[in-house]
């Protein structure tokens, strides 16, 4: 069974092992580790595509607030 935070309905933080007050240095320098770590297969490139997802929308300071609110739609609409 798997548990999701409130304050992480996609796993976005969890796929980049950082916390929700993390600073947009942090999400870059997560991502960059993460992109490096993995091996190539094709668990790789699943891990790669969700810690891509969530940099794509915690880099960006308006979609952050959004997913911080629980808002999906809106931070995947950009803000």
């Amino acid at each position: 069974m798997s548990f999701v935070q409130k304050s992480d309905p996609l796993g976005y933080y969890a796929a980049l092992n950082i916390s929700p007050g993390a600073s947009r240095e942090e999400v870059r320098l997560a991502y960059r580790f993460l992109k490096k770590s993995y091996f190539e297969t094709r668990s790789r490139k699943i891990k790669i595509s969700k810690a891509q997802a969530a940099y794509e929308m915690l880099n960006d300071p308006k979609r952050k607030s959004a997913y911080d609110r629980g808002d999906v739609s809106a931070a995947r609409a950009g803000g």
